[in-house]
């Protein structure tokens, strides 16, 4: 996000690489089926890939002024706010090895979602899962646990 940051930041936009609950408004990724997404997508926000922050630099970026330097011309974005912002639908990232293939509109943000997980209780034997779906589980409404399974010692007894 580094090289975001050097032309989001003038314009009064904060780019971080951790979501944020809360804060964060755009979910920008390569994929939409990433932990990040699936955060986004509990949290009823956009996934956008980096060509949304693109398009958003150009339409909020002043232009120069021949006339006079020290006033430049308002953004598009000051100009009109609606006609100019950036339909984030038209920068979702492409669909990937998704189990169940999806349209475009399936992403849009939807504040059904916030209870997705609620009553479910997910149990990860890999550390690196746990701690990558644990946010977007528990933000959701469920429980994520982890459990340190022995190959060829744990039970089915022990692990139940």
């Amino acid at each position: 996000m580094m090289p975001y940051r050097t032309h989001l930041e003038p314009l009064g936009v904060k780019a971080i690489s951790e979501y944020v609950v809360g804060h964060t408004t755009h979910a920008v990724a390569a994929k939409r089926n990433t932990p990040k997404g699936l955060q986004a997508l509990i949290n009823a926000k956009y996934i956008v890939t980096e060509a949304f922050i693109n398009a958003l630099v150009r339409v909020a970026t002043p232009a120069p002024n021949p006339d006079d330097a020290n006033v430049p011309i308002p953004s598009q974005l000051e100009t009109d706010f609606e006609a100019a912002w950036p339909q984030e639908i038209d920068f979702l990232p492409e669909a990937g090895k998704e189990p169940t293939p999806r349209p475009a509109s399936f992403f849009e943000p939807n504040p059904d979602r916030a209870e997705v997980f609620h009553g479910y209780t997910f149990i990860f034997c890999d550390t690196t899962q746990f701690e990558n779906l644990q946010g977007p589980i528990t933000n959701g409404g469920g429980k994520a646990f982890q459990y340190e399974l022995q190959l060829g010692v744990t039970t089915v007894d022990e692990f139940v």
